[in-house]
């Protein structure tokens, strides 16, 4: 991780050492990068930082799960409408080529071509969702993970 722990949680290093149940030197090493994170306690930290989630889990999956930052850097605008006009912009892009693969008629070559441009552009639509799922539950103090057991539960019981 390129920044502290500390400085992306936006937190002293005695709260971090506490949260994470960890010595304050522990996460002093862990700052200064002669330590590596325990990945036990990954998500706890997760749950602390919907970006340092989204960054652990572009890590730990060797960038299947894409992360919006590392796209578009640091500076990319949370606001719930921004982040909304962007979900649009990208879902209108993903529905176009969509629309062209099921109606195209071509040889398979220039249909895997298609394929390829379709799945950038479901990733594209992937990390505004990350995002935006993140800085909703931040910005209101939601627990994704209990939202996700919640779902999980109507599913199961027909209501969703």
């Amino acid at each position: 991780m390129a920044m502290s722990l500390s400085k992306r949680l936006n937190m002293p290093q005695k709260e971090v050492a506490v949260r994470l149940n960890m010595s304050r030197s522990a996460v002093a090493m862990i700052d200064t990068e002669k330590r590596k994170l325990p990945e036990d306690r990954e998500p706890i930290v997760a749950r602390m930082s919907f970006k340092m989630a989204i960054e652990i889990a572009n890590e730990r999956t060797g960038g299947y799960i894409s992360n919006l930052f590392d796209t578009y850097g640091e500076d990319v605008d949370l606001h719930s409408s921004a982040l909304k006009e962007r979900l649009l912009i990208e879902m209108k892009e993903l529905y176009t080529k969509l629309e062209a693969l099921t109606l195209s008629r071509m040889n398979p070559l220039k249909k895997k071509e298609l394929v390829t441009d379709l799945l950038m552009e479901i990733e594209d639509v992937e990390e505004v969702i990350h995002v935006m799922k993140g800085s909703y539950a931040e910005e209101f103090g939601i627990d994704l993970v209990e939202v996700s057991k919640r779902r999980k539960e109507l599913i199961r019981n027909g209501e969703r």
